[in-house]
């Protein structure tokens, strides 16, 4: 069970598989970005790091 965005569903290669309950809209709610340090080797991943940083991190 979880929770995903309308997009992310509908461009599912596995969208008929997903069953939907019939919910009242959630709440906005923080969501965080977290991976393994060394996933940040990766130059698309450490880019999307530090843009994240800069916006997101409050000194």
């Amino acid at each position: 069970m979880g929770i995903a965005p309308e997009v992310v569903i509908v461009n599912s290669p596995v969208r008929d598989k997903i069953q939907r309950l019939k919910l009242e809209p959630i709440k906005p709610f923080k969501l965080g970005v977290v991976c393994k340090r060394s996933n940040l080797d990766n130059p698309l991943l450490s880019a999307f790091w530090k843009v994240a940083e800069k916006i997101y991190i409050q000194p």
